[in-house]
């Protein structure tokens, strides 16, 4: 795998997967010992949905956090610009040894590859 496959997959997982997941968590039990009361309502109505429409709640979320990650892959890819004067993104690892390794440098598709791993709108 390359570098840009392993930045994608771990953008997909920690990113995409967890807005996801942690949605579906704060609506099932909104933490703290006074969660805010709009997360509250939120969660009472969610709870009293019929399954179905709980999952179709939670395709929402999956679509809203995928065209965040798809958004954001294009903004680093420069395929939506989002800074005008910027010609092209760099994105660069720093290792903890100190070691630094492109990821990317204008030449590569990271929102085509993320398309690879996530189906359109995250819905498969």
């Amino acid at each position: 795998m390359t570098l840009q496959e392993d930045f994608v997959a771990a953008v997909k997982a920690v990113v995409f997967d967890s807005a996801v997941g942690g949605t579906e968590r704060l609506l099932q039990d909104p933490p703290g010992r006074a969660p805010a009361p709009a997360l509250v309502a939120l969660s009472d109505w969610f709870l009293s949905l019929d399954q179905a429409d709980r999952q179709r709640v939670l395709q929402v979320a999956q679509i809203s956090a995928d065209l965040a990650t798809f958004g954001m892959m294009c903004v680093i890819d420069g395929s939506r610009r989002a800074l005008p004067d910027v010609d092209h993104m760099r994105l660069e690892a720093v290792t903890t040894n100190g070691a630094r390794q492109e990821v990317f440098d204008g030449d590569y598709s990271l929102h085509e590859e993320y398309r690879a791993l996530v189906p359109p709108f995250g819905l498969e």
